[in-house]
């Protein structure tokens, strides 16, 4: 992609074909030589030993001037990988800078509550520093008196049991006047976690849906499709597709994927407990989110941000927003948190 070409989001996926599969992949958004965020992703499929991680995604929206670079690196056999790059139409509304919002290394606990002033996407990365790490961390969304958990990842590199999953990420769209926080769980050290914002010039988001897992609907405005698999409980593993395709005949005519996959035993030593995924759709599209996994403690939930004005009309007309569009800083609330540089 020719640098400054249009602003957009970039997808990319990493999926098993054959049993033994195992790879990572990278995302580095760069602009003028600087790389400004990066969006990481991570599967294991290996039957003999009973992993079953099988694939994993990133999206990254990419501000006007900025260009994403993506790297895969298979570790075993030959997983398949694939790219999609998804522009924002010219009168859209314009992605700001990167701000760097939160930086840690181990721990456990979660940060302050944050407003997001306008709209927004939230990128969020996890990697492991070592054989032998794992940790995981998710969102926390305030709705009301209760409290959401709309996107998570986690991430478990130990050899000796076969892991594999050394770095994951997630990428959700944020609505103006949410509160929202961080949890964060080092269960082994040696785990850095980071999050960064970056901010809408208007504010076109409209209240999240909630999709039914296996349910097909067609888009009515342009949105953002997105979804985690979480175990609640010890228990198996779990896979999430959220396909989009152009009609409604999603086994010949799918445009995009997000992929995400987790699995969460103790007693094989195994702890991915969550991950997620995020796809842009257009407006007339149909989407739908499909789930497998082999306990009930396993947790599938998919949502849909309505966004007019993205991919499909030039007529931006939302609210302008704050500059920086966030209020405050994320910071962890305990003490004695190893802060990175």
């Amino acid at each position: 992609m020719e640098n400054g070409i249009s602003q957009g989001i970039f997808v990319a996926n990493i999926q098993q074909l054959s049993n033994g599969d195992r790879g990572k992949l990278k995302v580095d958004v760069s602009a003028g030589g600087h790389t400004q965020v990066t969006a990481l992703a991570s599967h294991h499929y290996y039957t003999g030993s009973d992993r079953h991680i099988p694939m994993a995604s990133v999206s990254v929206p990419v501000p006007l001037g900025a260009v994403p670079n993506l790297v895969c690196n298979p570790s075993s056999g030959g997983p398949e990988s694939t790219a999609s790059f998804f522009p924002f139409l010219s009168g859209a509304p314009m992605l700001g800078a990167w701000i760097s919002m939160f930086s840690i290394t181990n721990g456990r606990g979660s940060t302050n509550t944050v407003t997001a002033n306008s709209d927004g996407f939230l990128l969020v990365t996890l990697k492991t520093l070592g054989n032998g790490p794992r940790g995981m961390i998710r969102m926390n969304i305030e709705n009301g008196s209760s409290i959401e958990y709309p996107a998570g990842s986690s991430v478990h590199s130990y050899s000796g049991s076969d892991n594999h999953i050394i770095q994951n990420s997630f990428c959700v769209p944020v609505q103006a006047g949410t509160k929202w926080n961080l949890y964060y769980n080092t269960t082994s050290e040696g785990v850095l976690y980071n999050a960064s914002w970056i901010p809408l010039s208007s504010n076109n988001f409209q209240s999240v849906e909630d999709v039914t897992i296996g349910e097909m609907t067609q888009a009515k405005v342009d949105g953002f499709f997105f979804g985690r698999v979480w175990a609640k409980a010890n228990g198996g593993h779990g896979s999430m597709k959220l396909q989009i395709s152009e009609d409604n005949a999603f086994d010949k005519n799918i445009i995009s994927e997000g992929l995400a996959s987790q699995q969460w035993n103790p007693e094989g030593d195994i702890y991915v407990s969550v991950n997620s995924a995020m796809v842009p759709v257009k407006k007339g599209d149909f989407y739908r989110a499909i789930a497998q996994q082999n306990d009930v403690n396993i947790s599938t939930k998919a949502y849909f941000m309505p966004a007019p004005n993205f991919f499909t009309s030039s007529n931006a007309t939302g609210k302008q927003s704050d500059v920086s569009g966030i209020n405050d800083c994320l910071e962890p609330l305990e003490s004695g948190m190893q802060r990175s540089a």
